[in-house]
């Protein structure tokens, strides 16, 4: 009877404290916002509860940092310390303070988790107003998606991937505004980097060793999307590229069976682009100012001016190469040529 009763007890104990598990579960739950709203001049600890509504973030949680107001001309900085981790669902990032100059930045400085539920960090970037939004993980950042919308503000808003990111997706979306996306840490994604609408006054930067299952550029003007360090598209499916720069000190190749396909815009190619055995079918007609690599693979389609100083290298095909002042290459095999 004694052991009954024993056993007993542990079972209410067990009971009671998956009763305070999940009970701190639901708690944390939901959503908690950021309570220093208004921007003035201070700094504040983002892994401090004291300035969170509704709990601490962590899984579960959908976190909200929203500005909506201040003093003109005054800034808010929120960081945290090397060691410190943050975690949540979702994590949404908006400056919509309107006035003047009331600008705002974030450090993460320790590693950033956005892996459960949804698992997004989106950035809402300058909604009104003058003041700039600035917003950097510099240590390692792990996400599902992450989601970058150009807002209405005549301020800056940039996002910078400092340190090394792994996740899903990241779709660029320039709209109106300023917004500057910088990839400067090494980054893999399993999906699709897409960074489309970029207008004249925001850009993209890939300037860290990047590698994703797939790409898409979508830009009225070359300039708006820049591949300055290595990136490679290992996906099936053909990625699509208008309106974006390979730099001299950048490397665009085509490591899966996808391909790539040149859409409504032409880029501007300095670096090298590595077609490899792959097919790149041009939709427009395109120019080589730097290098591009084939290696047994195919150019179809528009054509293709190589400029003078500029190389075509390796052995292939290449269809209707309009122009070429520059270089024809051929190593361990025969490059076909048709020219226009």
């Amino acid at each position: 009877m004694r052991l009954r009763g024993y056993i007993g007890k542990l079972v209410v104990c067990a009971v009671a404290a998956l009763a305070s598990v999940f009970s701190a579960v639901a708690v944390l739950a939901g959503p908690v916002t950021w309570n220093q709203q208004s921007i003035n001049n201070g700094t504040f600890d983002i892994n401090s509860a004291a300035n969170w509504t509704g709990g601490f973030p962590a899984n579960g949680s959908n976190a909200f940092i929203v500005w909506t107001g201040g003093s003109n001309n005054r800034q808010q900085t929120l960081t945290n310390a090397a060691s410190d981790v943050f975690v949540a669902d979702s994590l949404s990032i908006t400056n919509a303070a309107g006035g003047n100059g009331r600008d705002a930045t974030i450090t993460f400085s320790g590693v950033a988790f956005f892996t459960n539920g949804v698992g997004q960090l989106n950035f809402g970037g300058i909604t009104t107003g003058s003041g700039n939004l600035s917003v950097q993980f510099s240590s390692n950042i792990t996400f599902k998606t992450i989601t970058m919308t150009g807002g209405a503000g005549s301020g800056n808003g940039t996002l910078t991937l400092a340190g090394a990111a792994q996740g899903g997706n990241i779709v660029f979306d320039g709209g109106t505004g300023n917004s500057f996306l910088n990839i400067n840490g090494t980054l893999g994604l399993t999906g699709t980097l897409t960074a489309t609408n970029i207008n004249a006054s925001s850009a993209g930067t890939i300037a860290g060793n990047t590698t994703v299952a797939g790409l898409i550029l979508n830009n009225t003007a070359n300039n708006r999307f820049t591949i300055s360090g290595s990136t490679v598209v290992t996906g099936t499916t053909a990625s699509v590229g208008g309106g974006f720069t390979i730099a001299s000190t950048g490397t665009l190749s085509l490591g899966g069976t996808g391909g790539l396909i040149l859409s409504n815009i032409a880029p501007l190619i300095s670096g090298t682009l590595n077609v490899s055995n792959q097919t790149l079918n041009a939709k427009t007609n395109w120019a080589n100012s730097g290098t591009v690599v084939l290696a047994g693979g195919f150019v179809v389609g528009n054509n293709l001016t190589n400029n003078a100083g500029a190389t075509v290298l390796g052995f292939g095909t290449l269809s209707n190469l309009l122009v070429n002042s520059g270089t024809l290459t051929v190593t361990n095999g025969t490059l076909n040529v048709t020219t226009a």
